[in-house]
Order: structure tokens, then sequence, then C-alpha cells
């Protein structure tokens, strides 16, 4: 959803969100087999602004929730529209 457009400048803001099952598998001499797994998801904001329909600047947060020892990611993207 566009919620600025000013003709040579957009204001975009997004909202995601993702679920997480993470398994991991390892099995030692002799056969030992250990398993772990985890639940959980991240939620990502951000806002995006876009210049002349060519170029975009995107900068987010992705924040993890019921994933134990997870920290905050921050992000900034860039984009560029080679197309018509």
């Amino acid at each position: 959803m566009v919620v600025s457009d000013s003709g040579d400048m957009q204001v975009v803001p997004f909202f995601g969100l993702a679920l997480v099952h993470t398994r991991l598998s390892s099995s030692f001499n002799g056969g030992n087999e250990t398993t772990f797994t985890d639940n959980g998801g991240h939620a990502d904001l951000g806002v995006g602004f876009i210049f002349g329909h060519k170029a975009g600047i995107t900068p987010s947060v992705s924040i993890p929730f019921s994933m134990g020892g997870s920290d905050a990611t921050f992000m900034i993207k860039f984009a560029l529209n080679f197309g018509k």
C-alpha cells in the first residue's frame, strides 16, 4: 500500500510474518543419533522509499519470537529497476 506518492518518491510500509521450524540431526560413532527441533517465527517491519520508479531503499527490522537466544536483525536493501 502506497501511503505517500509525491511524484518522484513513493513511501511504501510493509509487514511480514513467517513461521519457522528448525530440525537438526546428527549421528556419532556407533549409530547414536541426536535430534534438536525448535519452532518459532519472525515478524518483518519496514518502509520502502522508491525514487522515480527506478531505485529503492528499504530499511527494515526482523524481530524473532519464540526462538531462544535470537536477536532482532536490522537490514537496509537497495534495489534498481532495469525494466520499463
